[in-house]
Parts: C-alpha cells; structure tokens; sequence
C-alpha cells in the first residue's frame, strides 16, 4: 500500500510478495504492473538474511541485514551487482528499512511462521499486524489469514 500526504494509507498496490523457490526465497514486485516495476528478492546465506534488488535502472545491489538500535531491519549495500555506472544519475536503492512498527513486517513474519508450522506464533502476528493495518483491505487480508484452519 501507499499512503497519501498526511500518511494515510491508500487503495494503491505498491508491492506484492510471495514465496517462491520452495519456500526458500520471498519474492517482492514492486510498482507491480508500472513501466518502472522492479523486484527485490529475500533469502538467506551462511545464515545471513540478504536481498538482492533488480532496479528499474538496471543495476541489482546486494544486501545484508542487521537489526538497528530500534529494533528495524536494516539492509545494507554490500556489493554492487551490475549496472551501477548506467545508473549514476538515476535516484536507485543503496539501503533499506523495514520498520518494526509496520504491519507488512508483522504480516511478512505470520506467513513464513504458518509455512514452517509454528501456526500459534503465526496467529499471533497476524492479530499485530491487524491492529497496525490502515485500511479495510488489509484488515479484511489479515482477518482471512485468521479464519483459517
């Protein structure tokens, strides 16, 4: 979702995640559909989350995590894929935060607990990720991840 100037969210889809590879990558499109659409894929290495981010400009950073002092997650650019120099004038991503505050973290988290079968502790994430959501769509999204089996 996007959230307007008062920081509202809105009806607009801005990101759309999935698991893919056997469960073992998540998979985000972002702008899904734009002519500037990109992907940002999430996976683990030696124990490491990382992501690598296709970029509408071409280039594909890569990156670790870490948490912050406030507990968000934090990527950082470790290495620089391809592409960085056509990209040299072009807004692009060198960093990212998810803020633990959000309701996608909280989501995020409940889907991939309920895949490894820690269903309880999914539940529970769901239910916080449905006091933080700012709109009918995600409530409705989130009370139907709870009504299930």
């Amino acid at each position: 979702m996007v959230a307007d100037e008062e920081g509202k969210p809105t009806e607009e889809v801005i990101s759309i995640v999935k698991s893919t590879a056997g469960g073992s990558v998540l998979h985000e499109t972002l702008f899904p559909g734009a002519a500037h659409e990109m992907i940002t894929l999430y996976y683990t290495k030696d124990d490491h989350l990382m992501l690598t981010h296709y970029c509408g400009c071409t280039n594909h950073p890569i990156m670790t995590a870490s948490k912050d002092e406030e507990g968000n997650l934090r990527f950082d650019c470790i290495g620089r894929g391809e592409n960085f120099d056509k990209c040299a004038d072009t807004p692009h991503m060198h960093d990212a935060i998810i803020r633990r505050d959000g309701n996608r973290i909280h989501s995020t988290r409940a889907d991939l607990l309920d895949r490894l079968g820690r269903r309880q502790e999914a539940r529970e994430a769901w239910r916080r990720g449905l006091e933080l959501a700012g709109t009918d769509t995600e409530r409705d999204f989130l009370l139907g991840r709870l009504d299930r089996p």
